[in-house]
């Protein structure tokens, strides 16, 4: 390879670099000037895209204003509707309860049959009696009910609304208005759903749509039940509505070209919609009305339940709740007078109709502006190639005298950079250019400053990490002597059967446990867990532990035991740290066993091979921080095979990766399944259980256990 000078290779680099950079920049420019045009064009197509949004979200929100505004209007206008068909009928069943107690008031005017078609048919009504039943049951009913022409000829007249208006008795009478003949032999009032519906609920009801016998149109019916002094039922009075009176007068508004209302009833039947038709059903045959809550939509039945509640809103449904079609809205609002509730739906896209008009527009305006946009890049990008041819030209000149002036520094700045990598951090630079080279060479000195200032730093700071590690090895090391180890501790006593363990959260841990025998005849252990982590928290353990065995040492009972160390304690605790302690002492021969709580997790108790159940123990409050606090000694007899387990609160605080905490509730499961294993086995079976639940999440606290079986005094036959 052939060498050069460092001017030249300078000159050709500038040259080199000038030429690239010129076509990188020419490159860069069309591609720049394209993504400005994509940019505008993209800015545009969005303006254009959050326009429509806009629109269509105001259209919507305006939409649902308004349709929630025409559902209640309608609602309004259905209320008044059935509660004057529900005035006229309540006034129907009082004045026939007055005839019935008074007696007719009017005399002698004949009763048509309803094969006797009297000369107008609005003269008077008409009596029906359903086959057999004995007429002459019902003369005195005949002449009663025939006053009730006085209210059902006014009513009918003044509501035009009205199909027909009468009352039918329990003894079978049955009478209408006006005068019909259009009855079936087989006709039975007390069998159809409008008697037997007001006869059940005893006040004002509205039937589901049902055939009417006469007409075989569909109807629907407000009745109500009239009663004697006595409050024994005589009968039911009736006004009957078609549905194509419904239709006329309840849902008659046009929404928009599409929309439409619908009625429910309080159990989610349809009660009247659009085009709603008997089709081949009978007036002898049950109509069955669509019941939206069946719908294998969510979203529908979740609307529907919101219209039964008697609910005011609008949402939006996917399809449509009675025809099947495109998305709608479905505003609703209740008819406080019948329970029923009113929708209005209207179709989405017939909401949004004007902005997607918009929606066109802009995109062909876009389409537009692409072509002019092109046009104008390709006229920018020859300008471009001449300015290249020009540039280069100036580059060649300037380039020859600027590799001259740099070069000498340059390779000033080379030989000091070997010096320093060599290991010579004493090397200074010494260029005064006035240039970005003089200002790399000050960068080069302070950069070795900043080195020798490092290297020193990192020295000491690792001196010290070390000392810290080291010293809290050591720590780690006295605390696991304070506390047992060796298992079995007492091999040559075969009474009872102990393990423990503790794991702390840091280098040293707050957690203690100790056992230790009492004379021969009596054992001590207990667990602990000092307030904190860390180095203070094992020093105050340490403190702890001392005290708690030299008093049990002494013959205390447990609960003294904790008194006496709490007062020990409190006097130099100005930090106000505290231990949580369960203290026990066990009688190796009897097996009785005394204890007390200072504030601790209750320990569990596994009674005659069975499972492990929480020890009912009193609170108490936790020792140290509180002078005079008062501990309480409770008792309980272990027999042969029963075992106790002590534990502090890092295992049922034990934590996994979803926050969730191993809890007492898993402990005690954990324990029953392990009821018939020796102590070591108890302990790594639950520490087994944990670590399998935390799953590597990081622990949080310390974890000790302990777990004692009493196997009895075989020396004095209690086993």
């Amino acid at each position: 390879m052939p060498k050069f000078r460092i001017t030249t290779r300078i000159l050709l680099a500038l040259l080199g670099l000038s030429l690239f950079s010129l076509a990188l920049f020419g490159y860069v420019s069309f591609i720049r000037m394209k993504d400005m045009a994509d940019f505008a064009l993209d800015r545009s197509v969005l303006l254009g895209k959050t326009a429509v949004d806009d629109s269509k979200a105001a259209l919507i929100k305006q939409a649902e204003t308004g349709i929630i505004k025409i559902a209640q209007d309608q609602a309004a206008i259905s209320n008044a509707f059935l509660e004057k068909v529900e005035d006229e009928v309540n006034f129907m069943a009082q004045f026939a309860s007055r005839i019935w107690a008074e007696g007719g008031f009017v005399k002698g005017r004949h009763s048509y049959y309803i094969d006797e078609k009297p000369k107008d048919i609005l003269a008077a009504s008409c009596y029906f009696i359903p086959k057999g039943v004995n007429r002459g049951h019902l003369e005195t009913e005949i002449d009663l009910s025939n006053s009730m022409d006085e209210v059902f000829a006014p009513i009918y007249a003044n509501d035009s609304n009205l199909d027909s208006v009468y009352l039918g008795t329990a003894l079978g009478l049955f009478r209408n208005y006006p005068w019909s003949s259009d009855l079936e032999p087989s006709y039975d009032h007390r069998k159809r759903l409008w008697y037997k519906e007001a006869v059940k609920n005893k006040r004002t009801v509205w039937s589901k749509p049902y055939i009417n016998v006469g007409t075989n149109e569909l109807i629907v019916t407000c009745s109500k039940p009239f009663y004697s002094t006595k409050n024994k039922l005589i009968g039911v009075v009736a006004a009957d509505v078609t549905l194509k009176v419904l239709n006329n007068y309840i849902l008659n508004t046009q929404i928009g070209k599409r929309g439409y209302s619908f009625l429910i009833d309080n159990k989610g039947n349809i009660i009247v919609y659009p085009g709603m038709k008997a089709g081949k059903t009978k007036w002898n045959q049950k109509y069955l009305t669509k019941n939206l809550l069946n719908s294998n939509s969510a979203g529908l039945r979740n609307i529907v339940k919101d219209m039964i509640a008697g609910h005011v809103g609008v949402r939006r449904f996917k399809g449509d709740p009675i025809i099947k079609g495109d998305d709608k809205y479905v505003a609703y609002a209740p008819l406080t007078s019948t329970k029923w509730s009113l929708g209005v739906v209207m179709p989405a896209r017939e909401i949004i109709a004007p902005a997607v008009v918009t929606e066109n527009k802009i995109s062909s305006a876009t389409k537009e502006t692409k072509k002019h946009i092109n046009k104008l890049i390709k006229k920018t990008f020859s300008m471009l190639g001449v300015i290249f041819v020009v540039v280069i030209a100036g580059v060649l000149f300037v380039s020859h005298i600027v590799s001259r002036k740099i070069s000498r520094p340059i390779l000033t700045l080379s030989e000091g950079a070997k010096i320093i990598g060599s290991g010579n951090l004493e090397h200074k630079f010494n260029i005064n250019t006035g240039d970005e080279i003089e200002g790399l060479a000050d960068s080069f000195n302070k950069m070795t400053a900043d080195l020798k200032s490092y290297i020193s730093d990192l020295k000491e700071v690792t001196a010290q990490k070390e000392r810290i590690e080291s010293e809290l090895k050591i720590a780690h090391q006295i605390q696991e002597s304070m506390l047992p180890k060796i298992f079995p501790p007492f091999p040559e006593r075969k009474e009872f059967d102990i393990f423990a363990k503790m794991t702390p959260a840091k280098e040293v841990g707050g957690d203690l446990y100790d056992f230790f025998l009492i004379g021969e005849d009596k054992l001590c252990f207990l667990v602990g867990d000092v307030s904190g982590k860390g180095v203070p928290a094992a020093l105050f353990m340490a403190i702890s532990k001392a005290l708690l065995k030299t008093k049990a040492l002494g013959g205390l009972s447990p609960d003294k035991i904790l008194s006496e160390v709490n007062e020990l304690l409190v006097p130099e605790n100005e930090s106000c740290m505290f231990v949580t302690v369960f203290c026990v002492v066990l009688d190796i021969k009897t097996g009785n066993m005394e204890f007390s709580n200072g504030g601790h997790n209750p320990p569990l108790v596994s009674k005659g091979g069975g499972d492990f159940q929480y020890m009912d123990v009193p609170k108490g409050f936790v020792v140290g921080p509180v002078s005079g606090s008062n501990f309480i000694k409770k008792e309980m007899v272990l027999k042969p095979n029963d075992a106790v387990f002590l534990y502090t609160d890092g295992v049922t605080e034990a934590m996994n990766e979803k926050g969730e905490m191993f809890s007492e509730e898993r402990l005690k499961s954990s324990l029953s399944e392990l009821k018939n294993s020796d102590t070591f086995g108890i302990i790594n079976g639950v520490m087994s259980d944990i670590s399998s639940f935390v799953k590597g999440a990081p622990q949080s606290d310390d974890i000790t256990m302990m777990a004692i079986r009493y196997k009895g005094d075989r020396n004095h036959g209690i086993t």
